[in-house]
């Protein structure tokens, strides 16, 4: 296997922990503005799965299936808005 073959995953791991750290940030100050209620609320569903705040915070920080999903569509999310303000 050469270096650059090995490489490839470490960066896709650094490219999804920086984007992890983000919406970690993000998802903190979200429940940080929710009442205990809200906290306690689904808000968000995946795969047929509905999640309160907390539980994306816990899937997140875990880097569960779910947290790994959260992070992708939330990668995405900020790639096609960047694009849009570009137009």
């Amino acid at each position: 296997m050469s270096g650059e073959e090995k490489e490839f995953p470490d960066e896709l791991e650094a490219n999804y922990q920086r984007e992890r750290r983000l919406l970690l940030r993000e998802i903190r100050a979200w429940i940080e503005a929710l009442s205990e209620e809200e906290r306690n609320t689904p808000h968000k569903s995946i795969g047929g799965r509905l999640f309160t705040p907390l539980q994306v915070l816990h899937e997140v920080e875990e880097s569960t299936q779910f947290g790994r999903l959260f992070v992708e569509s939330y990668s995405r999310h900020r790639i096609e808005s960047a694009k849009l303000q570009e137009e």
